[in-house]
């Protein structure tokens, strides 16, 4: 049976929020659901991720995604420790637990915001080119 502690959950929400810091403007909600689920939803991005508002993200078939790579970086923290022995064929699944990704929320669509600093460099810069 799919299980997964509040204490795992934490971890994970860790390490991704230290990988993809709200600094940099990311702003990425993990949360554990009936102990057996960990929900990641990307709030807020420096940069369009091109799924619009809102979108479920198949993490089986990323290879076709624009941030493919982002994305199986969220997904292997996420599963790292877990386990897959399902077999679909005997409807027979074993799973350490379950994991959605999604870009947005049901409520909460995708915030594109460009850091503060980096908009600080670029007047920065523009100032340089000026003179």
């Amino acid at each position: 049976m799919a299980y997964i502690t509040p204490e795992q959950v934490k971890e994970i929400r860790k390490e991704i929020r230290t990988k993809y810091p709200k600094k940099d403007g990311w702003k990425i909600s993990v949360r554990g659901k009936d102990y057996m689920c960990v929900d990641v939803s990307i709030l807020e991005a420096p940069r369009d991720l091109d799924c619009g508002d809102y979108s479920q993200i198949n993490h089986y078939n990323l290879s076709e995604l624009k941030e493919q790579e982002l994305f199986e970086d969220i997904t292997s923290i996420a599963m790292r420790g877990n386990h897959n022995n399902s077999d679909a064929m005997t409807d027979y699944f074993d799973v350490g637990w379950y994991f959605h990704l999604s870009v947005g929320d049901w409520d909460k669509p995708l915030v594109v915001k460009t850091p503060q600093r980096y908009i600080d460099r670029m007047n920065e810069q523009l100032e340089f080119l000026d003179c």
